[in-house]
């Protein structure tokens, strides 16, 4: 996802990986979930499209990494950044978007891929 952002964000985004649990929020576009944007409390934040949701699973995640690249160079924690999505996506899709936990990265991108 992130070779959709401008050069140069890669740098100043959060770690892309982690291997403890993470947080996550949904991502959902006419009534059905694109991806989930995902924090970890070691500082790591990212976007995993669902594939079998075609383009707009991709172009969902740009605004939501261009808002965590500047989150974090602003200095906000990755949580934060979450928080942020999820207010942001219940905005947009006009439903409660919450934040939930899950085991860890591996789950979430096992889960997105199917």
């Amino acid at each position: 996802m992130l070779r959709l952002l401008l050069k140069g964000y890669r740098e100043q985004s959060y770690e892309a990986f982690t291997e403890g649990p993470v947080k996550y929020t949904e991502v959902r576009r006419s009534g059905g979930t694109v991806g989930l944007f995902w924090a970890g409390k070691d500082g790591s934040a990212g976007y995993e499209p669902r594939p079998g949701a075609g383009e707009t699973a991709f172009t969902a995640g740009v605004p939501l990494l261009l808002a965590s690249a500047e989150a974090r160079r602003a200095g906000s924690a990755a949580l934060d950044a979450l928080a942020a999505a999820a207010r942001s996506e219940s905005e947009l899709s006009g439903a409660d978007a919450r934040i939930r936990d899950a085991p860890s990265l591996d789950a979430l991108q096992e889960w997105a891929g199917g």
